[in-house]
């Protein structure tokens, strides 16, 4: 948008994120940084079997929670960095 400059009341501006917030919650939308399985497996672009692999080789951070696990989004990006790396 080189050049172009828009200004907005700073009252809309608050009305608009503050909609936006209640919308994200009401949906069920806020962002966490925990992924289940599934979840991790789609963040990765890699089946969930892979996913499973990984995690018991141990190539790839997680946390127990019961039965199952979870991954955190940065855990997920630094295996990505890894892998992209040839490590």
């Amino acid at each position: 948008m080189s050049g172009l400059s828009l200004n907005f009341p700073d009252e809309l501006v608050r009305a608009i994120a503050t909609e936006t917030a209640r919308l994200v919650k009401e949906d069920g939308l806020a962002f966490s940084p925990w992924l289940n399985v599934d979840e991790a497996a789609a963040y990765l672009s890699i089946p969930v079997g892979r996913l499973r692999n990984l995690t018991a080789a141990k190539q790839i951070k997680f946390s127990p929670q019961g039965k199952s696990y979870i991954y955190n989004r940065e855990w997920l990006d630094e295996y990505a960095r890894r892998a992209a790396d040839g490590h």
